[in-house]
């Protein structure tokens, strides 16, 4: 999503942080006598009153695919529970609200307080403001303790409570409305299970519904004058968008690329185009724009410090200007399952972060013991926040197998598949046949995914036979893309004043943990990750890897620059 701060505060408290952000960058609109909003982003607008619109949206119920550029009656409203990648705000009675899309492909934080409510994808950003107005950042005691996990699932957020007190995260379904006449703040959590499976007929429907809207999503783009660059691999999850993409038939509006990676999946990708006659590779330079050098450091500090532990922080950035939509499957494990469909108690996982996530299922109604906690808490937290890392530069992501039919179905007691682990039939599977047996029986990566000639018969009949694409309902289109704006400056220039800034490799890690005070979060460091810090080469030039033991640990050492 690249970056947003949206501001509602005292007129004079926005005076004191409009000089903080480059102009060419901000936005100001007087909402009362006293209240003004202050919007900042590459991207996105603000309304005559107030609200602001980031990213784009598909309201599938209103068959409706809506960009900023749109009259501003035509954003997508809380309500609507649109889904796509984007941030909201609007007005609601005397006071504001904002909600992300549907599953936090954006993400959304929050805070509140006296004469301040501020909402960002960026925790670092919303530091800044709260010390700007003079409130405190102090840490979050249960917060960070949970993050001392050194498992995968403990690199980011377990609960609505992030490590800085007064800062919250909203996952999928959460909208913060701001009274402004009485200052109070309200959280509304979706309730998920009754959300995602409302709606549910009947596994054949849901299936099928799910095929429909990834087709319908693809043309729907191609309509708005998009270029959509697909990244296909050997694996199922991409292969289902392919297989959407290739039913969409949208021409030259759609570019499949795969990367020489060392793996199996160039070779997989290139006996696909030439079976099923599409070009691989072609023209991939121009899509992916012109290379340019990242600031690594404040690119991480801006996208992910405090919420998202790995350095991910790619060393250059490709500078799109066209509207080019970059599709994958990521996503397609939030409809597959990533964790065992187990309750919370069966995850080797300390007690501080089991309170924290026990705590966070509550709210959406799941209960930590029953047997699909586990993939509710990956939909909140894991799918949402690591899912979005790979969006941080760009306006226009598309996650097409994150959608609520494939998602409901998963968890409903219509579902023909029973918490499927593996390589067992599941949803994602089903819905790749709907949308293309013939894919679906080509080969895989590895010799354990690929699918009988029997299976895919018998489930494509299960499920009344091939999609029709001739009779998919098109989407209208309100508004149209813009050129990709990129990075928010002003959010890097906040991180360089502090000294994030540089190459995130063992020399640079070393330098900046070195120039700042033992704080909570290293306090809290267990022997472990004190041992994987101790990896990290103070003279290193190498990239430290996202996800290295040094790299995490560098990633919640570094939290204590939050707290300053």
């Amino acid at each position: 999503m690249a970056n947003y701060l949206y501001v509602v505060a005292d007129r004079r408290d926005i005076d004191k942080l409009v000089p903080l952000f480059r102009a060419e960058e901000s936005s100001r609109v007087d909402i009362t006598s006293t209240w003004s909003a202050l919007y900042v982003s590459a991207g996105g607008r603000m309304s005559a009153d107030g609200g602001a619109f980031k990213g784009w949206a598909v309201d599938y119920p209103s068959r409706r695919v809506i960009f900023p550029s749109a009259d501003p009656t035509e954003w997508p409203t809380a309500p609507d529970h649109a889904e796509g990648s984007f941030f909201r705000a609007e007005r609601s009675g005397e006071g504001v609200r904002v909600c992300a899309d549907e599953f936090a492909v954006s993400p959304l934080l929050h805070t509140s307080a006296r004469g301040l409510f501020a909402a960002s994808d960026s925790l670092f950003v919303l530091t800044i403001v709260r010390r700007a107005l003079g409130h405190p950042t102090d840490p979050h005691p249960a917060a960070l303790e949970s993050r001392r996990w050194t498992n995968s699932m403990g690199q980011q957020q377990f609960g609505p409570g992030t490590v800085v007190a007064g800062i919250d995260y909203a996952f999928p379904g959460t909208v913060v409305t701001r009274d402004l006449r009485t200052g109070r703040t309200t959280i509304e959590h979706a309730r998920l299970p009754q959300t995602l499976l409302d709606g549910i007929g009947s596994h054949e429907e849901a299936v099928t519904e799910s095929a429909r809207r990834m087709v319908q999503l693809f043309r729907a783009l191609a309509t708005a004058g998009v270029t959509i660059n697909a990244a296909i691999s050997g694996g199922m999850d991409s292969r289902v968008v392919l297989a959407a993409a290739l039913t969409a038939d949208i021409g030259e509006r759609l570019a499949i690329g795969c990367q020489d990676n060392g793996s199996p999946d160039l070779e997989i990708a290139t006996r696909l185009a030439d079976r099923f006659r599409f070009p691989l590779n072609r023209g991939q330079r121009a899509l992916q724009g012109r290379l340019q050098n990242n600031d690594q450091l404040a690119y991480w500090a801006v996208n992910s410090m405090g919420f998202y532990d790995a350095l991910y922080a790619p060393r250059k950035l490709r500078r799109v200007e066209h509207p080019v939509f970059q599709v994958g499957g990521h996503g397609a494990e939030a409809a597959k399952g990533n964790y065992g469909w187990r309750p919370i108690s069966a995850i080797g996982m300390p007690e501080s972060a089991k309170e924290e996530a026990t705590r966070a299922l509550s709210l959406v109604g799941v209960d930590a013991t029953g047997p699909e906690a586990s993939e509710w808490h990956f939909l909140m937290f894991r799918n949402a926040i690591h899912s979005s890392r790979g969006a941080g530069n760009s306006e226009y992501a598309a996650r097409p197998a994150v959608q609520k039919p494939a998602i409901g179905l998963s968890r409903s007691p219509l579902c023909d598949f029973v918490r499927p682990l593996g390589t067992a039939p599941n949803v994602v599977q089903d819905v790749l046949i709907a949308l293309s047996p013939d894919l679906a029986m080509a080969d895989f990566d590895k010799p354990r995914k690929n699918l009988r000639f029997a299976h895919v018969s018998a489930r494509s009949i299960r499920n009344g036979g091939p999609l029709a694409p001739q009779s998919i309902p098109d989407l209208s289109v309100a508004g149209s893309p813009e050129p990709n704006p990129g990075l928010t400056r002003s959010f890097l220039d906040l991180a360089r004043d502090v000294g994030l800034s540089g190459p995130t490799n063992g020399k640079t890690l070393t330098r900046v943990l070195q120039e700042r005070p033992l704080g909570s979060a290293r306090m809290l460091l267990d022997d472990e990750l004190r041992a994987w810090l101790t990896e990290l080469d103070p003279d290193g030039a190498t990239t430290v890897g996202a996800s290295t033991h040094a790299g995490v640990a560098a990633g919640k050492a570094l939290m204590d620059l939050l707290f300053l």
